[in-house]
């Protein structure tokens, strides 16, 4: 009974993803987000939440805080861009 609801509960998600993921199209990934773990999945509610790991949110941080306190790089400009 109980590996029923969660094998439902699994296909609902995977029915939400692939809804998700029809509507939404993007043309790339950054170059320099590691694939591997770079985002996990978390369902919220019935909604696939979309989380970045430590290492990308890391990263995103050290540039936002360079940004502060100086000029980035043309090449850091265009990969904060790419998180967006």
């Amino acid at each position: 009974m109980e590996e029923t609801k969660v094998l439902n509960k699994r296909l609902r998600f995977l029915i939400l993803l692939i809804a998700f993921a029809k509507r939404m199209k993007i043309s790339h990934l950054p170059n320099s987000l590691p694939l591997n773990g770079a985002v996990r999945i978390e369902l919220v509610e019935g909604v696939p939440i979309f989380r970045a790991s430590s290492l990308v949110q890391g990263r995103i941080e050290v540039l936002l805080t360079k940004q502060k306190e100086s000029a980035l790089t043309s090449e850091e400009e265009k990969e904060l861009d790419e998180y967006e």
